[in-house]
């Protein structure tokens, strides 16, 4: 794993962790009260990390919670088709079957400090790791 980059899982607790200075990646868990938890930290993270990477699912996109902490503050892109996930060992391949959406947040604090090749290998960098 890259410095700066943090994989949030059960283990590390995500939603504990200090983002300060991070590029995060983060596919929250699928139920309601999970992902509203996820999207609340992304809120309160938002200036604080350098970017985060959301993966959200489509049906998400109609909640409250989903407009409040996350639309004003992201590029919203939809992704075609759906998205598979590589199995950990031991468990099978599987998929979203409802589809999925990739939510940008870039830290106000990374504009101002780079110029736009910067932040566009700080993008590219970042999604290598989704």
């Amino acid at each position: 794993m890259k410095k700066n980059m943090i994989s949030l899982t059960k283990e590390n607790d995500g939603l504990a962790y200090d983002w300060l200075g991070h590029r995060v990646y983060c596919n929250p868990p699928y139920s309601e009260v999970n992902c509203r938890k996820w999207c609340r930290k992304i809120f309160e993270e938002r200036n604080r990390a350098e970017m985060i990477a959301l993966l959200i699912s489509l049906n998400k996109l109609s909640n409250n919670y989903f407009h409040e902490y996350i639309v004003p503050y992201a590029r919203v892109i939809l992704i075609k088709g759906r998205v598979s996930f590589e199995p950990l060992a031991g468990q099978k391949k599987s998929s979203n079957p409802l589809g999925s959406v990739l939510c940008i947040i870039e830290s106000p604090h990374i504009k101002e400090r780079l110029n736009g090749d910067a932040i566009a290998q700080v993008r590219e960098k970042s999604m290598k790791v989704c």
